[in-house]
């Protein structure tokens, strides 16, 4: 939080390498020439990176620059990263220069290469995604969440694409332009956009998903009981601890009656108890599981 000085940013001059990376909601605000990873580089590469969160240009009185990503790229490259930090300036003038990702209006020679950007811009001047050209080869920006519209008219490979946000969630998309699905990138799709393997944003392939209620993981029956009660869960060996715990919180496991933990199932007879709500507890795995169940007198 340094809103008098110029040049904010996690790292404020880039000269070498980056990469894997990740910024995670991080708050840079600064008095121009602000930005959440890199200010400015030169003759650098970074890779595999990513940055979420907030970026805000205090200063008031005009030719600002601000941007999700790096601020003033200068010769080097950018691959397979993106950004979803909003870019806000309060400044009312018309010579601003805001980038969702990178800003490289003044600077442009610089490779953006498999990126993109789905942060906000928010103020008056010149918006764009990747510098006022949009140049970044393969690379898109999501023109509903950033509020910047895909205005390039003489589009080529150099040019990043402005798509709505259906598209920026389908593989397709990204495929069609040679994006790494195998070991760089993955995406859930209709619901987010691509992440990056390296930072295990993905979720498991051909897992099972976790059972969506306890009823699920293990069943009571018949619930109510007078006399017998058999508690099932669907693999063999789960079971390392089983108590009973009355509505007061106290166990009354000692007044169970003829027991039988199998394979697949745990048997008890609740004869010796009185009539009410009983809780089951489960130590399966290490995962420790209640279900209640009800005792009628």
């Amino acid at each position: 939080n340094r809103p008098a000085e110029d040049s904010v940013g996690f790292i404020k001059r880039l000269d070498g390498v980056i990469n894997q990376l990740g910024l995670e909601n991080c708050e840079i605000t600064g008095k121009n020439s602000v930005s959440s990873m890199i200010v400015s580089f030169l003759g650098s590469s970074v890779n595999e990176c990513f940055t979420t969160g907030k970026v805000f240009i205090a200063d008031t009185n005009g030719n600002c620059h601000g941007a999700g990503f790096c601020a003033i790229p200068n010769q080097g490259n950018i691959t397979n990263s993106y950004s979803s930090c909003v870019v806000k300036s309060n400044s009312t003038k018309f010579d601003n220069n805001l980038a969702s990702f990178c800003n490289s209006k003044a600077i442009p020679f610089y490779t953006a290469i498999h990126c993109y950007s789905v942060g906000k811009v928010d103020g008056t001047g010149e918006k764009s995604a990747f510098g006022s050209d949009e140049i970044a080869i393969r690379s898109f920006w999501d023109v509903e969440t950033t509020g910047i519209p895909d205005t390039i008219t003489d589009s080529t490979d150099y040019s990043a694409k402005g798509l709505p946000t259906s598209e920026m969630m389908k593989k397709s998309t990204f495929e069609k332009v040679c994006w790494n699905f195998e070991s760089v990138w993955c995406i859930d799709e209709g619901k987010d956009y691509p992440k990056l393997k390296a930072f295990a944003k993905c979720g498991p392939v051909d897992v099972p998903e976790e059972p969506n209620s306890i009823e699920e993981i293990l069943n009571i029956s018949p619930n109510p009981s007078t006399t017998t009660c058999t508690i099932s869960f669907p693999e063999s060996g789960l079971c390392r601890k089983f108590q009973i715990f009355n509505c007061f919180g106290e166990e009354v496991t000692g007044a169970i009656l003829n027991t039988k933990i199998n394979d697949n199932s745990i048997q008890f007879d609740v004869s010796a108890l009185s009539g009410g709500v009983y809780f089951a507890m489960l130590d399966m795995n290490g995962r420790h599981f209640s279900k209640p169940f009800v005792v009628l007198r």
